[in-house]
């Protein structure tokens, strides 16, 4: 017997559609809390290409005899490399909100059931 049907054989008052939403609004609590963490994450890689940026665009602006371009081909490839990863995490970020979206629908539905 599985823990759900042991709760709802000790609770006889509280119906199985409950513990389903509960379910599911758990579910959507943890998607929300991880999809915070990586927008946190998308900030600060932002942040780091902005840096990226500023530094490639002053050592380009130095005189030539100046830049060490292994240097600057470095940051041009770290550059790229946060760019990647902040559009995996866009992309992750996307597909837990389309999640989120659709488990809140089925919850409304779900209360519609519950309640008539």
């Amino acid at each position: 017997m599985r823990a759900l049907d042991k709760i709802a054989v000790l609770s006889s008052k509280t119906k199985l559609p409950n513990y389903t939403r509960f379910f599911f609004l758990q579910q959507v609590a943890e998607a929300k809390a991880f999809a915070k963490i990586l927008s946190e994450k998308a900030n600060n890689a932002r942040d780091y290409i902005a840096k990226l940026h500023v530094m490639i665009c002053k050592m380009e602006a130095m005189d030539d005899s100046l830049v060490d371009f292994v240097i600057l081909d470095c940051l041009k490839e770290y550059k790229e490399l946060e760019n990647n990863k902040l559009k995996a995490l866009s992309d992750l970020i996307a597909q837990i909100e389309e999640a989120v979206h659709l488990k809140e629908g089925r919850m409304d539905v779900m209360d519609l059931e519950i309640h008539y």
